[in-house]
């Protein structure tokens, strides 16, 4: 299918991976959490942020070098954002990765997911800088609010999924194998289209298993307060993200290294609602009605006086 180009869509500049600017002295492997594996196959983590003309002149590179530059300081709180996401691949021990070797049982089963960070082959994030026609009151006009309450995010005119970046990232479970370039799939990739108002849009993604939204929007933060440290040539801020991911699993029912399921624990989960409809059961049968029934049904359940 072609995709039709507008005057706003953006135009690539350049790309290069960016890497923490302390280099990491000693390879790791982490295995992520129950919840974690979970989400291998789910959609990626991703944000847009508007932005209006700086009121203070970033340094003599530019606004992208100057992002590029503070993005490899916020990176050494997450190096492991930079490195490999992998999955178990096989139920046999003797066929796992070495790196494995140091997990906890549960943590070397097929199909859970580890990160592998800290070698001279890790693939970094990629940072893209682009450029784009649009201004920031003609993707988002706030003072329009009141003539057009709802706001269409995929009309053609203010589509903002344009300035996602569109590099490939990993799938754990699936291989990751070097592109033309020599380069492997990153975890993350993030992009600064820079507007012709002077503003930007600054839109990241990252592979869902490493960071929900609440997690990105930490590492936004994190980085916007390096950034105004480093315009204002003030002390670094200390970054302490929390990295535990076994954490989590120390905290789930039973025990997770049991050879065998827990036929209690089972019993409950399973009869826990696996469907955002589930809940609505006692209201709507779906297998009695049309899904252009469901909705209504479901209204109706919200409804004052509804049992």
């Amino acid at each position: 299918m072609t995709t039709l180009m507008t005057s706003n869509d953006p135009c690539p500049v350049w790309k290069n991976r960016v890497l923490p600017q302390q280099s990491a002295t000693d390879e790791s492997a982490i295995p992520l959490s129950l919840l974690d594996a979970t989400t291998a196959n789910f959609g990626l983590t991703s944000a847009i942020w508007l932005l209006e003309r700086p009121k203070v002149p970033p340094a003599s590179t530019g606004i992208p070098e100057h992002l590029r530059a503070a993005l490899r300081t916020t990176l050494n709180a997450y190096p492991q954002w930079c490195g490999f996401l992998k999955s178990i691949r096989s139920i046999n021990d003797n066929d796992l990765a070495p790196e494995t070797s140091s997990f906890p049982p549960h943590g070397r089963r097929y199909g859970r997911v580890y990160v592998h960070f800290g070698s001279a082959e890790d693939p970094g994030v990629e940072f893209l800088n682009a450029t784009s026609k649009a201004t920031v009151l003609d993707l988002y006009d706030i003072a329009s609010l009141q003539g057009r309450p709802f706001w269409n995010r995929q009309d053609r005119g203010t589509r903002l999924a344009q300035f996602v970046p569109p590099t490939v990232l990993v799938n754990a479970l699936q291989p990751n194998e070097k592109d033309a370039d020599g380069l492997y799939k990153p975890n993350m990739a993030v992009q600064c289209t820079q507007l012709a108002c002077g503003g930007l849009v600054l839109a990241a993604k990252i592979a869902h298993p490493l960071a929900d939204i609440t997690a990105l929007t930490r590492f936004i933060r994190d980085w916007a307060n390096v950034s105004r440290a480093m315009l204002a040539q003030e002390p670094l801020p200390v970054l302490s993200p929390d990295f535990e991911p076994l954490r989590l699993d120390q905290c789930a029912a039973g025990d997770v290294n049991a050879d065998d399921a827990d036929l209690d624990i089972m019993e409950t989960a399973l009869a826990l609602p696996l469907h955002r409809l589930a809940a609505y059961r006692n209201a709507v049968t779906l297998g009695d009605v049309g899904y252009e029934n469901i909705g209504r049904s479901v209204h109706d359940t919200f409804q004052p006086g509804a049992g």
